[in-house]
């Protein structure tokens, strides 16, 4: 406590409020006052500290004292020094008495051009001014225009880079791929389409498309190949062609002598060759209802039994197969095998027998026999030549197969199952055709 009745903590600055910072302090009515304490406030002297004033005031808000407190002007001092932006720029506090707190300038940089700025802080009309020597602001934008500079450049390398990683990653694997699809639609063989390393996705692409032109290409030669042995076929058929007509117009003048002198045998015997000489000169690709390749059959099986005497021959049709449409002579090798190889060596009343029906979507057609059967070994490999499309010694089962998968396709064709000793049993897989309806595969 001092003797004017103070109270004082901490160290005392020296001077006391002189009675303008009284009054000053008492006109703010509680509000807080700002003031600098000198070394002589009678004098321009040093700035040491600064004193933050106000009224005190009690419970019933009447002024009781005066409350200050004393900060040391280094602190203010060490706030400025670290707002400065370089040795060429200062901060000063000022205000109507003069500068409050600011670093002294040197005498070099006493005489050089500086800028001023001035900020006001709405305290006892003190004022916070910088001072900036032009150089030091040129030599930040310098600084800052250079490191623009080298950003744009970076970004433009940059730039570069990507644009030749997407170049060579993506738009030209694209005109590779385009290229490839081009010579695909022109037909080129796909061995001339080439891989090339980009995008997995366009690569993958690219892959897939040439996959996609070797199953086009693969089919494609399939298709000629199929066509160039169905033209071999209908070749082969014209130039047989002009046999039968010379044999049918001999056996209509046979007929005629065996009518004439009453032969009956020999008429019908006649009778049935002219129907098959008539069936065969028709167009081997022409499809007939199961009808009538059966009615043929029938003449067929007449003939042989002049030779083969020893056995029988049945029928057994549903209703609902009968006018189903197929290809014609396709039983006939068939009933010869079942005759030549089955029965010929037999000796008990043989039989063949031929069953139709409709069963999951095919028309199914059986034809069995109760022969001499054939042994399993060679049963292989009869089943092994047809699979694989060798005639060897089965002409006619080569060529059935053969028939059915070139007119009507891969799913539809034979299957052969036999017992030594107790006969054959040879089964057609053939597409539900209608009356007129057209080849499934055309």
């Amino acid at each position: 406590m001092m003797p004017n009745g103070s109270f004082v903590i901490g160290q005392n600055p020296g001077s006391e409020l002189d009675i303008v910072s009284k009054n000053e302090i008492r006109s703010k009515n509680g509000a807080p006052y700002w003031s600098s304490v000198k070394d002589d406030p009678q004098e321009n002297g040093e700035v040491r500290a600064f004193r933050l004033s106000r009224v005190w005031k009690d419970d019933a808000f009447r002024p009781v004292g005066t409350f200050y407190l004393i900060v040391n002007a280094d602190v203010f001092r060490d706030i400025l020094k670290s707002a400065m932006t370089g040795s060429n720029s200062r901060l000063e506090l000022a205000g109507t008495e003069g500068v409050l707190l600011g670093e002294q300038v040197q005498e070099s940089n006493a005489s050089l051009q500086t800028i001023r700025l001035a900020k006001s802080l709405g305290i006892n009309n003190w004022t916070l001014d910088a001072y900036f020597a032009p150089h030091s602001l040129y030599s930040t934008v310098y600084r800052m225009s250079t490191f623009a500079a080298w950003l744009a450049v970076g970004c433009i390398l940059l730039g570069i880079v990507a644009s030749q990683i997407i170049r060579s990653d993506v738009a030209v694997p694209i005109h590779k791929l385009m290229t490839n699809m081009r010579l695909g639609l022109k037909g080129h063989p796909p061995k001339s389409l080439r891989k090339f390393n980009g995008a997995r996705e366009i690569t993958e692409l690219n892959d897939t498309f040439i996959s996609v032109m070797y199953e086009i290409y693969n089919l494609v030669e399939e298709v000629k190949k199929s066509e160039g042995r169905k033209r071999e076929a209908q070749l082969k058929v014209l130039q047989n062609q002009l046999s039968p007509h010379f044999m049918y117009n001999t056996l209509n003048s046979i007929r005629w002598m065996a009518m004439i002198r009453k032969q009956d045998h020999i008429r019908e015997m006649v009778d049935a060759l002219s129907n098959l000489l008539r069936y065969s000169i028709r167009d081997t690709d022409e499809l007939v209802s199961l009808e009538e390749e059966l009615d043929v059959m029938r003449n067929f099986v007449k003939i042989q039994q002049v030779r083969y005497q020893n056995f029988a021959f049945a029928v057994e049709l549903d209703d609902a197969v009968r006018e189903h449409r197929l290809l014609k002579f396709l039983l006939q090798p068939l009933l010869e095998n079942a005759i030549i190889h089955g029965l010929s060596a037999i000796h008990h009343a043989g039989e063949i027998r031929i069953e139709a029906t409709r069963d999951a979507g095919y028309l199914r057609i059986w034809i069995k026999d109760n022969g001499i059967g054939i042994p399993p070994d060679r049963l292989n490999r009869i089943r092994e030549d047809i699979r694989t499309g060798n005639p060897n010694n089965h002409i006619g089962l080569s060529n059935v197969k053969e028939r059915i998968e070139l007119h009507y396709g891969p799913p539809y064709g034979l299957d052969i199952a036999s017992r030594q000793g107790e006969g054959t049993l040879v089964e057609l897989r053939l597409p539900l055709l209608e009356k007129r309806e057209a080849n499934p595969n055309v």
